[in-house]
């Protein structure tokens, strides 16, 4: 689905997450393979195997991606001269995953609500795990982390917020 300013993909073999996110400006493409739920444990506590870094702890997690299902639907369900929106849904099991987008004419975003439902509920879940590549971007709101296009592959992740009164805009 495209406007004047973005292009949106979604992938019914990804359990139908968002997987294209072009920009018309820059041709640049900023979806990272996600924008689904996930429910599970994130870093679970053992107190016989206490965890001695960061890594140990996260490899204790028991989750569940929407973007790991092999099989999701996308449906667009309206297409008008101010609007469009586009319903997807995944499900394994009794989780649902769902999401609504809603792309206006001309603009550079667009809306989404997602929800995660199941009649087993999860330690813990969440409701909208949205990830996209930096490209040519500075900074990443709401966490300006200024670092290098390269950071995933840094042993020492950036993190931590910066409550900040102005918004990034993209380098020109």
């Amino acid at each position: 689905m495209s406007n004047s300013r973005i292009t949106l993909g979604w992938s019914g073999k990804a359990g139908g997450t968002l997987t294209t996110f072009r920009s018309a400006a820059t041709g640049l493409d900023y979806a990272a393979g996600s924008c689904g739920g996930g429910i599970g444990s994130w870093g679970r506590y053992d107190v016989h195997q206490p965890a001695i870094s960061t890594v140990d702890f996260v490899g204790q997690e028991r989750k569940l991606w929407q973007r790991d299902l092999p099989e999701g639907t996308v449906k667009v369900k309206e297409v008008g001269p101010v609007f469009a929106t586009v319903e997807v849904e995944a499900k394994r099991g009794n989780t649902k995953f769902s999401q609504h987008y809603v792309v206006f004419t001309g603009q550079a975003g667009f809306a989404v609500r997602s929800d995660v439902e199941s009649d087993k509920p999860a330690p813990e879940a969440v409701a909208l795990d949205f990830r996209i590549r930096r490209n040519d971007l500075w900074k990443l709101f709401p966490n300006f982390v200024g670092t290098p296009e390269g950071f995933a592959a840094t042993a020492q992740a950036p993190a931590g917020k910066r409550r900040v009164t102005f918004r990034p805009t993209p380098r020109s």
